[in-house]
């Protein structure tokens, strides 16, 4: 009998050591690594220089590190639980209704630059990343925010844009009575019958023409970073500003350009600064296959965007500078690496008209098999 309890024993022993290898076990550290790694993320985002803040589906703020403390001068105790509208000043209250209309969305808003205003009553601009929070379930249940303080940057740019302005302008006068005073002198070379100089002043008229261009072009893009460009918001026929850019851009080259595809929407923002984002693409496509002799425009739409697109069949572009030509002063090279005429300034106003229309702007491109630019316009008016 005695031998009999020891073996029982032993059994019970032995089954008891079973479950620290068990299922239970293997939960147990999952969930002790699940919070190492949430205490790890949570000391990341509490000493972050930037701005961290996490609200709720109705825009209450529900967290606050020590980024945002620093940032907009509020103690974690002092603005959770408050709205997050009382970090915008007066003329930023319209960003409330289009940031939380995004987010109830599902979508994700990326480097919005606006301003806030801190506890002082200090104006400061900012660039704003906002990502919706998910349940489990995938329900839209807050939305995190990153803010960037970009006030010197912006003052940067600001002083820069007031130096090109300046500069623009005082180059406008001179040159515009310099064409004036060519075209007289090559109407008058005409009038005479005299041809020896006539190439030399035609020449002349054609490079005072380009640097005319040029300054128009800063002057614009001037404005248009400045805030100080502006843009209607009416209805038009996108058919109609695509077709007439078409027809002027066919005076100048002679190239075939095939305009395919057609819409039955209005478009609701400025017709002439669309038209000039569908002229520079253009222009672009021209510039960049000098060996094609077509160019094809087309026009389509899906349920809540018109979408034109411009194709060439020139040098292309390699995909590691898909991004940089949409930046101000970056230009293309040819095969022979050597980059051709002009500021590289075009692109980068087609990209803040688009954007201020709430539109996209991209390409597909591959090098030497030609490049597509697409720019879609959100619908904002129906017949």
């Amino acid at each position: 009998m005695k031998t009999s309890k020891t073996v029982k024993r032993a059994g019970r022993q032995k089954e008891s050591s079973i479950p620290a290898t068990s299922g239970r076990g293997m939960e147990m550290n999952a969930i002790f690594s699940m919070m190492e790694k949430l205490l790890h993320w949570a000391a990341i985002i509490e000493s972050s220089d930037d701005a961290i803040i996490s609200k709720s589906v109705d825009g209450f703020i529900t967290s606050w590190n020590r980024g945002a403390q620093n940032l907009y001068g509020y103690t974690p105790s002092e603005i959770i639980g408050k709205p997050v509208s009382v970090l915008m000043p007066p003329g930023k209250k319209n960003d409330f209704p289009y940031i939380m209309k995004q987010l109830h969305e599902g979508k994700k808003v990326e480097r919005y630059h606006t301003q806030r205003i801190t506890k002082e009553g200090r104006i400061i601009d900012v660039s704003l990343t906002i990502s919706p929070i998910r349940d489990s379930n995938g329900h839209i249940i807050g939305a995190s925010k990153i803010a960037r303080d970009i006030t010197e940057r912006m003052e940067y740019e600001r002083r820069r844009d007031e130096f090109v302005s300046t500069i623009s302008h005082e180059l406008k006068t001179p040159l515009t009575s310099q064409r004036a005073f060519g075209e007289l002198l090559e109407d008058m070379i005409n009038e005479n019958g005299d041809e020896s100089y006539k190439i030399y002043i035609r020449k002349m008229n054609e490079q005072t023409g380009k640097l005319l261009n040029l300054v128009e072009d800063l002057l614009a893009i001037s404005k248009l970073q400045g805030g100080r460009l502006k843009i209607e918001n009416k209805p038009f026929d996108l058919n109609i500003v695509v077709v007439q850019a078409v027809d002027l851009m066919r005076l100048t080259t002679k190239r075939k350009i095939e305009v395919i595809g057609k819409i039955d929407k209005k478009i609701k923002g400025d017709a002439d600064r669309i038209g000039q984002v569908v002229t520079n693409l253009l222009s672009n496509a021209i510039k960049y296959s000098p060996a094609s002799r077509k160019i094809v425009v087309k026009i389509t739409d899906d349920k809540e965007s018109a979408i034109v697109s411009v194709k060439d069949f020139g040098i292309g572009i390699s995909p590691e500078y898909h991004d940089k030509i949409f930046e101000s002063f970056f230009r293309v090279a040819g095969i022979d690496e050597k980059t051709y005429p002009g500021m590289g300034i075009g692109l980068h106003f087609c990209m803040e008209i688009i954007e201020r229309h709430h539109g996209k702007l991209w390409l597909k491109s591959e090098k030497t098999k030609g490049s597509t630019f697409y720019f879609s316009l959100p619908y904002g008016y129906k017949k």
